[in-house]
């Protein structure tokens, strides 16, 4: 069910935003991936949720990841939170996660502001 999500692109300038919903990266295969600035990685972080061909692909310069603290998942899997930071994205989080997980720096919210020039974040 989660390969049906929804999928939304949205391009500023030079600026691309993925917001892929729950997709797991084999539904991406199906689609023409570029670049992006921003990527809410899907999935909450889920194993499934990113490759690292397909992380190469997207090549954000800043990564989110929404999830909560009370997960009894592997979410945000350590393996993705790996491949995010060994490919130098900026790597943000929502949510209320556990000291000392793979789910180190936790804010409540995350709030992008984009525009043709610049990106720029901050923590609320």
């Amino acid at each position: 069910m989660n390969a049906t999500s929804l999928r939304i692109r949205i391009t500023c300038g030079r600026h691309g935003i993925e917001l892929p919903g729950d997709f797991c990266a084999a539904a991406w295969l199906k689609s023409k991936i570029q670049p992006c600035t921003l990527l809410k990685l899907p999935h909450h972080g889920h194993p499934d949720s990113m490759t690292e061909e397909l992380f190469t692909a997207l090549s954000p310069a800043v990564t989110v990841i929404s999830v909560s603290g009370d997960r009894m998942d592997d979410c945000p899997a350590k393996a993705v939170v790996d491949l995010i930071r060994q490919n130098h994205s900026e790597l943000l989080f929502t949510g209320i996660t556990p000291p000392g997980s793979a789910k180190d720096s936790t804010h409540e919210t995350v709030q992008v502001v984009l525009d043709q020039d610049s990106l720029r974040w901050s923590y609320q």
